[in-house]
């Protein structure tokens, strides 16, 4: 099963990634942003993949551009939210909206209806988004719905008064 490339790509042997996860617009909250407070350096010392003398070259690195890799390491931030905000430090590729996961998720689950027909250990909202994605057209107010997402609303449009 091939992964999403904007995920899978990476030519190291190690890929790892932070994501920040709204709602709302793709976003980093403060512990992302913020050298001062050294979450980043606090996570990458957990997870034990970077050498400690290259922590600090790493965090720098992640808070202002979102992306480090070395020979064996690729580290990157991730926002995930229902759109893009150019204004982040971060590239395009580095934003998922919810309208892409939801494509994502339609694509697996009709792609590999065999590889993913044994549900029975899945939790019930997992079962439930197999349903709906599976669907031709899928229910995507119900797929948002099952990730906790407001119903999807165009922009109001500017009401002038005469």
């Amino acid at each position: 099963m091939a992964d999403d490339p904007k995920i899978s790509h990476c030519r190291t042997l190690i890929n790892i990634v932070i994501a920040e996860v709204k709602t709302s617009r793709c976003a980093l909250n403060g512990p992302w942003t913020d050298p001062e407070k050294a979450n980043i350096q606090r996570v990458l010392r957990s997870v034990g993949c970077i050498p400690l003398d290259k922590i600090e070259e790493a965090a720098s690195f992640l808070y202002l551009r979102g992306i480090w890799i070395d020979e064996a390491v690729t580290l990157r931030l991730f926002a995930l939210g229902d759109s893009i905000d150019s204004e982040l430090p971060l590239s395009l590729d580095q934003q998922v909206t919810w309208e892409e996961i939801i494509a994502f998720c339609h694509r697996r689950f009709n792609q590999y209806r065999k590889q993913k027909s044994s549900v029975g250990i899945w939790a019930e909202d997992g079962i439930q988004l197999k349903k709906l994605a599976e669907r031709r057209e899928p229910d995507i107010a119900g797929i948002r719905r099952i990730f906790g997402l407001p119903p999807f609303s165009t922009p109001e449009v500017e009401r002038t008064s005469s």
